[in-house]
């Protein structure tokens, strides 16, 4: 008998493990009622989209991965395929940040680096306020906490790789997951596409500020703008939107800073021709 709820429990244990993971990654403390899973990722997903610019930074951050670095994460990757390699990957992963300089150095890096990002957030009085800069340095790392939960989140075997804490120790698991699906191929992708996703960069993806852009007639409301929307991450063979748009940038880091919006669109549709 006691064999029959092995799984059903897991499944309930796993569940709740996500949901934990979904709080803490959302800033929820406590216990608040009706947070099922699926409305925390719809929550997730919706921050994650109104910052979506926001993946720039790190693939920036990806992009600036010292070699010796990148060599350590990837030997450590080729010889995992359980969940206890994994958790000894992430103890000797985390080790490196104490033992070696290169790894410390870089850290810091990407920690300074945020700092000034969030600072530059404020005006010019709360620059020098300590409490604002706190608060939006934290708010920051949140924002890049829920954009690479949702690039990752269809990779996890396990909700307990994702570490919500701090970004860089998902390092591994992002290089990880460029590799798999950089090169992947684009199918079906059309002008109005291209549109749809140049506007929507700067304006969280959402379907009635692009439809008032009136970029043409066939996606001038906002039900022809949402149905691109979820048809690009099949074109794309990825899951979704977050990364659809992740994707391009590991193809062409500067897509976005072009600039008029007509010069996007081309530089989009030279992504996908550059993987066909």
């Amino acid at each position: 008998m006691r064999g029959e709820f092995t799984i059903p429990y897991r499944t309930l244990y796993n569940t709740y493990l996500r949901i934990q993971l979904m709080k803490t990654i959302l800033g929820i403390d406590g216990d608040v009622d009706n947070l099922t899973e699926k409305k925390l990722q719809k929550e997730i997903e919706y921050a994650a989209q109104k910052n979506i610019i926001n993946l720039v930074t790190l693939n920036y951050y990806l992009y600036l991965i010292p070699a010796e670095m990148k060599n350590i994460i990837k030997s450590y990757l080729e010889v995992i395929d359980s969940r206890k390699q994994f958790n000894r990957f992430l103890c000797l992963y985390s080790w490196q940040f104490k033992i070696n300089p290169v790894f410390r150095k870089f850290s810091d890096f990407v920690s300074e680096h945020m700092m000034l990002d969030a600072r530059a957030e404020l005006d010019e009085q709360a620059q020098f306020d300590i409490s604002l800069i706190k608060k939006s340095f934290l708010d920051y790392k949140q924002i890049n906490l829920l954009l690479l939960y949702c690039i990752l989140n269809d990779d996890l075997d396990d909700v307990m790789e994702f570490q919500a804490h701090e970004i860089i120790h998902n390092f591994p698991l992002l290089l990880d997951w460029a590799d798999k699906n950089k090169y992947k191929p684009v199918t079906g992708l059309t002008h109005n596409d291209c549109e749809v996703m140049a506007a929507g960069l700067l304006n969280g993806y959402d379907s009635n500020a692009i439809a008032d852009y009136k970029l043409n007639p066939a996606i001038s409301n906002a039900e022809n703008v949402e149905e691109i929307i979820e048809q690009l991450p099949a074109k794309f063979h990825v899951k979704n939107i977050i990364q659809v748009v992740f994707r391009i940038l590991l193809l062409n880091p500067f897509f976005w800073s072009r600039s008029t919006h007509e010069e996007i669109v081309d530089a989009i549709k030279g992504v996908a021709q550059d993987v066909l």
